[in-house]
């Protein structure tokens, strides 16, 4: 996971995180999940969802170019956003910057 995070702004699939930790896909799914109480690929949405969510309070950037920092499409991060945190990316930014 260690690796997903330093790479949020690439494409890093299930599949890479396997062969980086030298297992099967099924096998470091089921470890993954043991270890982390969630899938990988929806605990690394998550924190691609944080690490939007932290751009959205801190920067002026627009969800554009947060969205490309955190390896998301618009449309994804839109979706994902709001599931996590009931609003949208856009009132999230009025009700949260610093």
């Amino acid at each position: 996971m260690r690796f997903a995070l330093d790479h949020l702004h690439r494409r890093v699939t299930v599949d890479d995180l396997a062969d980086i930790a030298h297992l099967s896909v099924r096998q470091f799914e089921r470890r993954f999940a043991r270890a982390t109480g969630l899938p990988p690929g929806r605990r690394l949405t998550h924190q691609r969802v944080r690490a939007g969510a932290a751009l959205l309070e801190s920067t002026d950037q627009p969800i554009g170019a947060v969205v490309g920092r955190v390896g998301l499409t618009v449309v994804g991060f839109r979706h994902h956003f709001r599931e996590a945190m009931g609003v949208g990316p856009s009132t999230y930014r009025r009700r949260f910057r610093r």
